[in-house]
This record gives structure tokens, C-alpha cells and sequence, in this order.
């Protein structure tokens, strides 16, 4: 019987026991003949019948809701609504953002629809250690506000002004802080705000705090170099003091130390006044003539017609110049200076 296998069976609606429906036909007129038993159970079976047909409206209702949900791609923003978060929209082909709906979404198919950020449940505070990553003193993640999904075994944050060039930007993973954007390779371009991505990486953390310690202290000293990026570089000394930001097209490194080479035509101006090695007196100087690619041609007053003297014999020889009537428009007798000039390789 139906009352034996669901005896005291209690619903979540603290439904009566189906043996109780029995009951109640049976006194409400009790039966004199065998055939009036056929009420009593017919009140049970219709009992079980309506329970079982509610189940069935339940199970069929829940199919529905499940089914609307995932074919519906706003299904989580119109639960976000209906708990009374804000929502935002733009069209397809809108280049202008976001807009709020100031009341009830209509839901357009070729419209985007999000929830307000501001309304977007908040990640928690990054600590220092991550994933067997221990930040050191002046160390500092670029942005906490990750959640433990964005952060798998191996992976920690960029931190604050690590640097990101061409040869490490495959290390690194990027992703919008738009919701649903996925990771994805950095397209090194330019200057993006930190405010705008989350970058991870499984690289070491830096040894160093600051990416810029050594450049700084080269500026500070008088010998930092910096050139664009690109195919040619030209090194040459900052007009002024660089922007050390991480995503500048500058790179830097320490003028290497000069080399001492011959000098060249460029070197040497008209009324250039030329003395050999060890002279000391006014007696043995004389004044160059004219100079070319090879050399200078020097008159001396025992010559019969000038002489030319190779910049590499000049170099080699000691001898020294004075360009002090060219540079300063007078005689200046101590500013003789060895043939040779400095030159920073490359």
C-alpha cells in the first residue's frame, strides 16, 4: 500500500504522513461493505498523485531557470539587478563607454551590459608573500587587489616599476581589469597605467627594489648614456634628467671609458700652433699650414716647401697643439695639449 512505504514521510512543507489521509476517510464514513474500502484508498491515491504532480512542476521549473541561465549572457547581470546592484551599458559599435541604466534594463540583444565596478564584489588585500614569493624592503607588488584565482601555483605579481622590455615581456601575462577579460600575452606599446591591467609572471623577483638605482647614479656622476629604442642606437649623455618610468622608450647604461685616438681634420682649427715632443721654449713651435683626412702640412723656416705629417705619427710621437688663438682670440702659453683625442666606443 502507498501509506506502508511512505509512512510518516514528511515533506519541506511539513506535509501530513499519506497513512493520515487513510484516516480521516475512514471515520469521516466509515465503510459497511468491502466495496467502500475503495474510498479510502482513493483518497491516498490522489493524495500521492497531487504530491507527485507538484514534484514533477518543481523539477520542471528548476530545468527552466537552469536553462535560461546559460543561454540567456545576461542571466548574472539581471540577478545583479534584481539584488539591487547597478547596472551599465554600451552599444556594440559604441566607441564612447559605459552608460548607467537609470531604470529597468530592457535588455537590447546588440547591447553590452555589466555590472557597475563600484558595485562588483572587492577582491581582498594582497599580503607581502605569494605563492613562496617573499616581497624585501622597498619592495612593493604593482597592485593588491587580486583575487586567489588570479594568482595559480608559480605566478606572482609585477611588482611596482619592474621593469618589462622587449627580451622579458614573454614572461609576463597580462589582463584587463574589464570583467570577463581573459590572460594573455603583453603587447609591448607604449605607456599603459598600472590602473588599467593586472600583469603576473613566473620570473624570480629582482634583486634590486629599483630598476633605475644604477642609471640614477650614473646621471648623478656624470655618465649616463641613453638612447631610443629601436633598430640604431645613438648613445649620447640626457639633456636633462630622465623620466625613469617603466614604460619610457629610453634605455640607459654607463658611458663606457674613453679610448685616446689620433686626432682628425675636426680637431685641428685654423692658426693650430704645433710643438715635438719635450719642447719646452717658443723656439720650436711652428704653425700648420693646412690639414687633411691623412694628416697636417707644417712650413717651417729651414723648409724649402711645407711637409706633411701623418695623425698617427702625431699621436705616436708625443707632440703636442695649442688652439688656444683660435678658441680664445689670444696667445695662451700653457695650453699645450698632447695630439690625441678621447673617443667612447659604442
Amino acid at each position: 500500500m502507498y501509506w506502508e512505504h511512505e509512512n510518516y514521510m514528511k515533506t519541506d512543507n511539513e506535509e501530513k504522513p499519506l497513512w493520515s489521509f487513510a484516516r480521516e476517510a475512514f471515520y469521516a464514513q466509515p465503510p459497511a461493505q468491502a466495496e467502500d474500502w475503495a474510498r479510502v484508498s482513493e483518497a491516498v491515491i490522489a493524495e500521492h498523485e497531487r504530491r507527485e504532480l507538484e514534484k514533477s512542476k518543481n523539477d520542471l521549473k528548476q530545468l527552466i531557470h537552469e536553462f535560461v541561465n546559460e543561454s540567456d549572457p545576461n542571466a548574472e547581470c539581471k540577478a545583479a539587478f534584481a539584488a539591487g546592484k547597478r547596472i551599465q551599458f554600451k552599444g556594440r559599435y559604441n566607441t564612447y563607454g559605459w552608460s548607467c541604466c537609470y531604470n529597468a534594463p530592457v535588455w537590447f540583444d546588440d547591447c553590452e551590459y555589466r555590472v557597475h565596478p563600484d558595485d562588483v564584489e572587492k577582491p581582498g588585500t594582497l599580503g607581502r608573500s605569494v605563492n613562496g614569493y617573499t616581497l624585501a624592503d622597498g619592495q612593493e607588488w604593482h597592485r593588491t587587489d587580486w583575487t586567489q584565482d588570479m594568482l595559480p601555483d608559480g605566478y606572482r605579481p609585477r611588482l611596482v616599476d619592474e621593469r618589462i622590455s622587449k627580451d622579458s615581456r614573454l614572461d609576463f601575462e597580462c589582463c584587463s581589469v574589464d570583467p570577463g577579460s581573459g590572460w594573455g600575452e603583453y603587447i609591448f606599446n607604449g605607456d599603459i597605467p598600472d590602473h588599467l591591467l593586472f600583469f603576473r609572471t613566473t620570473r624570480p623577483l629582482p634583486t634590486s627594489s629599483d630598476p633605475f638605482a644604477d642609471a640614477k647614479r650614473w646621471f648623478v656622476e656624470g655618465r649616463l648614456q641613453h638612447s631610443l629604442r629601436g633598430v640604431w642606437e645613438d648613445w649620447n649623455a640626457p639633456d636633462s634628467p630622465p623620466t625613469w618610468k617603466q614604460w619610457s622608450v629610453e634605455k640607459f647604461r654607463e658611458r663606457p671609458e674613453p679610448k685616446w685616438v689620433p686626432l682628425g681634420p675636426d680637431d685641428v682649427p685654423p692658426a693650430t700652433v704645433l710643438r715635438g715632443a719635450g719642447e719646452t721654449s717658443d723656439a720650436g713651435w711652428c704653425m700648420i699650414v693646412s690639414c687633411s683626412l691623412t694628416g697636417i702640412r707644417l712650413w717651417h723656416a729651414n723648409d724649402a716647401s711645407p711637409r706633411e705629417i701623418k695623425w698617427q705619427h702625431l699621436f705616436d710621437s708625443g707632440a703636442e697643439i695649442n688652439r688656444s688663438i683660435p678658441n680664445l682670440g689670444k696667445w695662451v702659453a700653457d695650453a699645450w695639449v698632447p695630439c690625441r683625442r678621447r673617443r667612447y666606443e659604442a
